[in-house]
């Protein structure tokens, strides 16, 4: 097992295992699988290409050549952020997760940010034990008006 950190030209590699993720906040929504159903890889990546080399952290984790873990976290304006982690089912508690964290954690403080924050989806409140393992909390719930409301 071998963390490495790779560019931003190269987060195609990564682009199976966050289908993977899609998929897994696809099936656990309950309000806007519509949202995850269309959401590409490359529009997720349009995020990643407007921040500078040096403010975006891209990780994997190999084991014999094979990519079964990533994480991507970015800094701005004083905030750092931790967009998105990703483990296979089959590397699952070995702390694979839990490195990457603490690797981004450490990346983060070094740039000095005010806070660190992440966000999880609606329906995937089983990482939650985790976070707070890693010491995050929750700070606020975020909600959306669903277009198919009669308000908007």
């Amino acid at each position: 097992m071998s963390i490495i950190r790779i560019k931003k030209d190269e987060l195609v590699s990564i682009k199976d295992l966050w289908e993977k993720l899609r998929n897994i906040h696809f099936k656990d929504s309950r309000y806007f699988k519509d949202r995850y159903r269309h959401m590409t890889f490359e529009n997720r990546c349009q995020k990643f290409e407007l921040i500078d080399d040096e403010n975006l952290l891209i990780e994997v984790i190999d084991t014999d050549g094979i990519r079964v873990a990533y994480c991507i976290s970015s800094y701005l304006k004083g905030i750092g952020e931790i967009d998105s982690l990703f483990v296979e089912d089959s590397h699952r508690n070995k702390g694979y997760g839990k490195k990457l964290v603490e690797s981004a954690v450490k990346w983060l403080n070094r740039k000095e940010c005010n806070k660190i924050v992440l966000s999880v989806a609606d329906g995937h409140e089983s990482v939650l034990p985790f976070y707070e393992k890693m010491g995050f909390y929750p700070e606020s719930t975020l909600l959306q008006l669903m277009k198919s409301n009669h308000l908007v």
